[in-house]
């Protein structure tokens, strides 16, 4: 009940979650490395088509923690490849704290163009009140396509608040 209440076109029932996981650790049809989510929500959306809601939760931290990842070639290569971004080769989306959610919403969507759902979205949640985080999520927002000129199956990205799913569970 809470998931429909959030992203009510990827939930109709809940199948199950998988905390701190990723498709292809290590696998070059990824990102080769190992980037993964906080959770993955395995759910069924209302026509009943299987989705996961790839999820990056920041409870107190920013997500500029000083931990960055060694830039990989296959992070260009997959940038241009997802076709999320207006400009893939941007610096922003290579720069803290950007870099991670640039990382987790790629792997959301080479997760869809390889089979492993149908439909995914990648939520990003935050308090309301960590204006790092939130500024995050809108500068990450803006290289994004705008979702009007996407191509179809693209994985959404989906910021929110944790206050938001707190509502939710009340």
């Amino acid at each position: 009940a809470v998931l429909q209440r959030l992203l009510p076109a990827y939930v109709q029932t809940v199948r199950r979650i998988e905390l701190e996981t990723s498709p292809g650790r290590r696998d070059p049809r990824y990102l080769d490395d190992r980037t993964a989510w906080d959770c993955a929500i395995h759910s069924v959306d209302p026509s009943g088509t299987p989705c996961i809601i790839y999820t990056e939760i920041k409870y107190s931290e920013s997500l500029d923690h000083g931990n960055i990842a060694r830039m990989r070639d296959r992070y260009s290569e997959a940038s241009r490849e997802v076709r999320l971004y207006d400009n893939p080769d941007s610096l922003i989306l290579r720069s803290q704290p950007i870099e991670q959610l640039w990382r987790e919403h790629m792997l959301a969507q080479l997760a869809v163009d390889n089979g492993v759902i149908p439909k995914a979205a990648f939520l990003a949640l935050g308090p309301e009140l960590n204006r790092r985080v939130q500024g995050a999520f809108k500068v990450y927002q803006g290289e994004l396509i705008d979702t009007d000129r996407q191509e179809p199956g693209r994985v959404p990205f989906v910021p929110s608040s944790l206050e938001k799913l707190v509502h939710s569970i009340h």
